[in-house]
């Protein structure tokens, strides 16, 4: 099992500066996306005894709910890129008597000393990586052939409406810099 953090995401620094803003305010920012994590976990229908892995799981909330779904024969384990996230998932898990399990690793690099999942499933976790093609090969080569995924991920901002009235009272107090070209990848599995 790797346990580290990774330098393809300095920029977003989710292992440093970033996690720790999330974790000051980790009640609030999940109950700010629950509605979406609930939304997927009901699309993904997680069955008795399916293995789950949960990508950018952060706190663990998703993972914990993922366990619940596919019980004591089923595997969920929570895989995020920040140390400080992955501990507090973990002492959730232990409160909750949850055998959900977390690893602070880099999915572009990580490796798990388990068998390969059926489902990997993402609530906003599969938006970060500094290159995308080699982050999700590495992550086929942790599913089972024909595995299924269930990403959430942000759509472009003008179909956003909560974010278009952010943006408009941003920018009625600070100057927006002019937006740079999209990224964009296809990965085959």
């Amino acid at each position: 099992m790797t346990e580290a953090a990774p330098e393809a995401l300095k920029g977003e620094d989710w292992a440093g500066d970033m996690g720790e803003r999330w974790l000051a305010s980790l009640d609030r920012f999940e109950g700010m996306i629950a509605p979406i994590g609930a939304a997927l976990l009901a699309q993904a229908d997680y069955q008795p005894g399916e293995r789950v892995l949960d990508l950018g799981c952060g706190g663990g909330a998703t993972t914990l709910a993922i366990a619940e779904a596919v019980g004591p024969m089923g595997a969920a384990v929570g895989l995020d890129v920040a140390p400080m996230l992955v501990e507090r998932a973990r002492q959730r898990a232990a409160d909750a008597g949850s055998a959900a399990r977390f690893v602070c690793a880099d999915a572009t690099t990580a490796v798990l000393d388990e068998p390969p999942f059926d489902r990997l499933f993402s609530r906003f976790g599969s938006m970060f990586f500094a290159d995308p093609v080699p982050a999700f090969g590495n992550l086929r080569g942790l599913l089972k052939p024909g595995a299924r995924i269930d990403l959430a991920v942000w759509a472009n901002p003008r179909d956003n409406a909560w974010m278009m009235e952010v943006m408009g009272v941003v920018r009625r107090h600070v100057d927006i810099p002019p937006r740079r070209a999209a990224r964009a990848g296809a990965v085959r599995f």
